[in-house]
């Protein structure tokens, strides 16, 4: 088991940070790893319950659920499943508004990996720093959504 947390500030409130997050099948906007995030059939669109099928612009796969949510305060996360060699995986974002305003988000992603014993070699040495700079990135990436309305584009970094 892995934990990483990564945090981020943002200027807008955390109703619109919130709603960007749990407008589940939009990920792909602000995600530059993705390039589509359907949502499953039959599930909502938002909050609990709420399914997508996450497809990475290198050929993998990620099928997401939202557990639980508490609009403008937390959501959490859970992988059902992925072509990654993770045995399972939950992300719970924290929404904590800032006093002198906007919004920061703290984003714990707790994972194993699959593999045994080399998994988790493989997970000290390599995995939780690419999570870690991955869920940075997303988290970024977000906030460049967020301020411009734009779709974020596949390789895009934010300006040093």
């Amino acid at each position: 088991m892995s934990i990483v947390n990564v945090t981020h500030n943002y200027a807008q409130s955390p109703a619109e940070v919130f709603a960007a997050l749990n407008d589940f099948a939009g990920v792909y906007r602000y995600h530059p790893a993705l390039k589509s995030s359907p949502l499953v059939d039959g599930t909502p669109a938002t909050g609990a319950g709420s399914e997508r099928v996450c497809h990475m612009h290198d050929g993998n796969t990620l099928h997401e659920r939202i557990v639980e949510a508490e609009p403008n305060e937390w959501l959490k996360v859970e992988i059902l499943d992925t072509s990654m060699p993770m045995s399972r995986g939950d992300g719970h974002f924290r929404l904590t508004p800032k006093e002198s305003g906007g919004t920061e988000v703290t984003l714990t992603m707790d994972f194993e990996l699959t593999m045994g014993v080399f998994g988790k070699v493989l997970d000290k040495l390599v995995m939780r720093r690419k999570f870690t700079g991955a869920l940075k990135l997303m988290l970024a990436a977000l906030e460049e959504h967020l301020t411009t309305g734009e779709d974020i584009p596949k390789g895009w970094k934010p300006a040093a």
